[in-house]
């Protein structure tokens, strides 16, 4: 089973980095960052532009440049937010929620040594930021360090206020590195059931499977991968999954 290695999770305050549903009211367009996402991708421009406009008056405002860094994540300019978050810690070195949203903009670019150094950092002055935990967490596990990958994934899990899915894809992978089958079977369960179309959540799943030597669960997990390689017309993974089922079904 190939790991999960295109998946750079990004977690900020109870926002993924993704627009919440256009359905929900939107709120008045400021410099402020939205706890729970965007509304429109428009009420990210509009934020942005409050925060420049905000900043053109005041060079200063500590808070007006870190949600602007904010903002620049939730809206996928990587390379821009840390530029933006650079700046709020220079203004406010001893603020961890700058390190730990500069950590994920630097992850999101696959900076990996220099975000692993802003988590860290940012776990220093504030441990209570769930954030830097995961961002670490799933440094760790991309490197093989997968206790130290569980333990900053726990971290994370125990100082957020909303259990993200993601939270259970990385723990399930740090699990299944430390031949954690049963562990591994019940996190990538729990992420499957809020990211249904996701192939990757049903070959781990199914690898965890064979090791626990259920195979017709397995091949169950294998052909929901099929079927969602085929949906999206990814005919070259889903011909690997018809080679692991047809490998799997016969009796070792």
């Amino acid at each position: 089973m190939n790991a999960k290695l295109a998946l750079i999770g990004c977690v900020i305050g109870v926002a993924v980095c993704a627009l919440a549903g256009s359905s929900r009211a939107q709120d008045t367009p400021a410099c402020r960052f939205p706890e729970s996402g965007l509304s429109s991708a428009s009420d990210g421009v509009q934020r942005i532009a409050a925060c420049k406009t905000t900043l053109a008056a005041n060079p200063r405002d500590a808070d007006a440049q870190l949600a602007l860094g904010r903002l620049e994540i939730l809206m996928h300019n990587f390379a821009q937010a840390e530029r933006d978050l650079t700046a709020a810690i220079a203004l406010d070195p001893n603020r961890g929620q700058s390190w730990a949203d500069r950590c994920n903009a630097r992850l999101m670019q696959h900076n990996v040594a220099d975000a692993m150094t802003d988590c860290t950092h940012a776990i220093a002055l504030d441990p209570k930021i769930a954030e830097p935990y995961f961002a670490r967490g799933e440094m760790n596990v991309l490197r093989n360090d997968y206790a130290d990958g569980l333990d900053d994934i726990d971290h994370a899990i125990a100082t957020s206020s909303q259990r993200q899915p993601l939270f259970d894809f990385w723990r399930a992978k740090a699990d299944y590195g430390l031949h954690r089958w049963v562990d591994t079977v019940a996190d990538i369960t729990r992420y499957a059931v809020s990211v249904a179309d996701d192939p990757d959540a049903f070959q781990l799943r199914a690898a965890a499977q064979i090791n626990l030597n259920h195979r017709a669960l397995a091949l169950d997990d294998l052909k929901r991968a099929k079927a969602i390689y085929v949906r999206s017309r990814d005919t070259e993974s889903a011909a690997k999954m018809d080679e692991l089922i047809a490998k799997f079904s016969t009796p070792p």
